[in-house]
């Protein structure tokens, strides 16, 4: 037997000359294999002397990956007055009074600021709305002098007092109070029309008929416009918010149509003998902005029944960033919201949680995708009765889904191929790329670059990494393993194909860009950071020095798609005729190195291997009314990397089969690699949609467990392969795999190519 197996490596094992990768000069010149290994044994290639080369020019022309080295960097952003005025509090320039009633003008008349407060940067929404409840809450325990210079701000817009009603000769002293804008005067006063939501005696418990009283002033056609938009959108609102908060309000509200800056705001007052929500809403705003600030103001109606608090930074940010979120609840189609995603993308490096800079606001995306990733809106409700019995952190944090759902955050926002998730009507638009939580590499032969790592609690970093194409081995380094709450996602080109990888077990990720299925063009490496408080604060290092060995390498891909639908009675509702369709695809790729043992076999030295799929049930009733379609849908996806390098046990890939005559006729793949091990985080969307005549609704739930190897989709039986139709230096083929079951659509294919270089 040793002289077959000596015969049969000389003959069907004669391995390929191989430029090891490294060296930036591309010539197969550069670097020569001084040795072959035969029966079985393992040399390492040494490097010849080479001669240096002038470097090769490389031009990079593929849009894609030009755009990830040329972005557009989005404008510094500019202080607002209320930054300014924020600046001067924290510095102790001016005193919390003092900061507080400079807000409230910032929000009803900016222009009336002093000078150093100045700013002609706008935001719509701000911590004016910190100024308004300030003011109410604290309003006892101000002095007389004090209560007398803020008082138009304290009663309503229609009492004489307000600064709404005020001639233009009021003026204060300390915050230069003049020139008030008039909203009403005494030919035309105040009017008001009512919106009215139907309550439900029946119900139990009862529900009551619940109120908005719209006020403006008469005669102004604009206001009177504003009032209708403003009627409408309570109606439409108010059902929206009750049913997803299952409460309804105590007290009928009151509404103005304001002359002021700021689009909207809502505070809890003592009027007509009983506290109700008070809100203003800007006069002019157009159509969409009316309903959808109206909107948003009326979800601080409801949150106020679920005992808000709002002086903190978690208990400003949990009020604002569910009520800019409550806009596209009520109204998907009008994107009002998108105001905040330049915001959002510019701090994704900061800590999410805050109420600078307007991250209350700009941070909305998370419930946004909170929302969509759990499958149910219902989730809003669960913290907001969080929050009444707990702290808003641990409302906010303390769930099971915390940590995977944040670095599940992390991967939507990048928000372009090959992780579009968000959905939103017609598109919800940007991306990291040109803001200060994105940095681009070009990655040129013969170089090591180490990169600094320093991320904040509750923020998440993109690092690209665009692949010169003289560049034969890139190396990434990490400096030690990740953990639930620090992961490292990477997304990884390959051959103008993204897929995805989990980086976050990994202190090192190899590539050799002369094999197949490793010719990575560009890599998106994303940091994220679960943590409260937690700072990560690391290096990778980026390596295309050295070379790769000349080795048995390759790659085994099992792809399948599978679709099965029957019509009948089976699963049908009273007999009822009814179309059950599964469709399911996924893929299973192993990039392997190889090493041949005694016998001739080929054993997995190492592997990384990814996996993704998708599976999608459907069930439709053909009915007139009562349950009309069920849906189900699944989504798994994981990457690993498995060393046996020193290991008593490897598996093996592919196997030797003599005949009578001790010669080699068949080599039988191996697709599974038969391993016990738990090897990848197995990430696992369900969704479960049920459509009705008069309702429906979409429940989901996720997983965070790691899946065996050996009970992977797609794993078969061995193939085996006949020695005689494959090139003495090179194992590769595709093999289809019958499926013995009836569908319409049933095919796996097991894609193998191995070879020495």
């Amino acid at each position: 037997m040793g002289r077959l197996i000596l015969s049969f490596f000389t003959v069907f094992f004669v391995l390929l000359s191989s430029i090891a990768c490294g060296g930036g000069g591309g010539d197969d010149s550069d670097l020569e294999v001084t040795s072959v290994p035969t029966e079985g044994s393992k040399e390492t290639p040494t490097q010849s002397a080479t001669i240096e080369k002038e470097p090769q020019a490389s031009v990079i022309d593929d849009p894609e990956l030009l755009a990830l080295l040329n972005p557009e960097p989005i404008p510094e952003r500019q202080p607002t007055n209320f930054d300014l005025i924020d600046d001067a509090f924290e510095s102790g320039d001016i005193s919390e009074y003092q900061a507080m009633g400079l807000r409230l003008i910032g929000g009803y008349e900016p222009e009336k600021l002093p000078s150093e407060f100045q700013s002609e940067v706008f935001m719509p929404r701000s911590n004016f709305q910190l100024a308004v409840k300030w003011l109410n809450e604290n309003w006892d325990t101000l002095d007389p002098a004090a209560q007398a210079e803020l008082l138009p701000y304290h009663v309503l817009p229609d009492d004489p007092r307000s600064y709404a009603n005020q001639p233009d000769t009021h003026a204060g002293v300390q915050f230069q109070f003049v020139n008030y804008t008039t909203a009403c005067d005494s030919s035309t006063p105040w009017t008001s029309i009512t919106a009215t939501v139907p309550g439900n005696p029946d119900a139990i418990p009862a529900i009551p008929e619940r109120n908005a009283l719209i006020h403006y002033c008469r005669g102004d056609a604009t206001g009177e416009q504003q009032a209708e938009w403003i009627r409408d959108a309570f109606i439409q609102a108010y059902h929206n918010h009750s049913e997803l908060m299952d409460t309804e309000l105590d007290e009928d509200v009151y509404i103005f149509i304001e002359p002021m800056t700021e689009y909207g705001h809502e505070d809890m007052l003592n009027v007509d003998g009983t506290r109700r929500s008070v809100i203003g809403i800007r006069h002019g705003l157009d159509e969409r902005y009316t309903k959808t600030t109206t909107a948003h103001e009326l979800f601080h109606s409801f949150q106020e029944m679920f005992g808000m608090r709002y002086r903190t930074t978690e208990q400003i940010w949990l009020a604002e960033t569910t009520a800019v979120w409550s806009e596209h609840f009520v109204y998907p189609d009008w994107n009002s919201e998108h105001l905040y995603l330049n915001g959002f993308f510019e701090d994704l490096d900061r800590k999410m949680v805050g109420d600078d800079g307007n991250r209350e606001y700009h941070a909305y995306p998370w419930y946004l995708f909170l929302t969509q990733w759990l499958g149910y809106d219902e989730v809003i409700k669960e913290i907001w009765e969080t929050q009444e019995r707990r702290t808003v952190r641990e409302a906010i944090m303390d769930h099971e889904y915390w940590d995977v759902a944040f670095h599940e955050f992390a991967r939507w926002n990048w928000n372009q191929e090959p992780v579009q998730h968000f959905e939103d009507n017609p598109e919800f638009p940007g991306d990291p790329i040109g803001t200060e939580s994105y940095r681009f590499y070009v990655v040129l032969p013969d170089e090591e670059e180490e990169v600094p790592v320093i991320l904040e609690g509750l923020s998440m970093f993109y690092y690209s990494m665009v692949i010169d194409d003289f560049v034969e081995r890139v190396e990434i380094r990490f400096e030690g393993e990740g953990n639930n709450q620090h992961r490292r996602q990477a997304l990884v080109r390959v051959d103008g194909t993204w897929h995805l990888e989990d980086w976050t077990n990994m202190e090192e990720r190899v590539f050799c860009r002369n094999w197949e299925h490793e010719e990575v063009e560009a890599i998106v490496l994303i940091y994220s950071n679960s943590s409260w408080d937690e700072i990560i604060s690391e290096n990778f290092t980026i390596d295309t020095t050295g070379f790769c060995e000349a080795q048995w390498r390759g790659y085994t891909k099992v792809t399948s798609q599978y679709k099965f639908s029957e019509a009948g009675t089976e699963l049908t509702i009273s007999g009822d005729y009814t179309v059950h369709t599964v469709k399911r695809r996924w893929e299973f790729v192993t990039n392997d190195l190889l090493v041949q043992d005694e016998e001739g076999n080929f054993k997995v030295e190492s592997l990384f291997a990814t996996y993704e799929s998708d599976r999608t049930e459907e069930v439709n009733y053909e009915r007139e009314c009562s349950l009309l379609w069920e849906k189900d849908r699944e989504t798994v996806w994981g990457s690993v990397h498995l060393d046996y390098t020193n290991e008593d046990w490897q598996p093996t890939r592919f196997k030797v089969v003599f005949n009578d005559e001790d010669e080699p006729i068949v080599l039988i793949l191996n697709p599974s690699a038969s391993s016990e091990d738990y090897w990848i985080t197995r990430r696992i969307n369900k969704e479960k949609l049920d459509q009705s005549c008069i309702f429906a609704w979409k429940r989901s739930h996720w997983t965070d467990k790691q899946l065996r190897y050996d009970k992977k989709a797609g794993y078969h039986k061995n193939q085996s392969i006949e020695i005689d139709e494959m090139p003495v230096d090179q194992i590769s083929g595709v093999i289809n795999v019958p499926l013995e079951i009836d569908c319409d659509i049933c095919w796996v294919t097991i894609e193998y190519d191995y070879s020495y270089r």
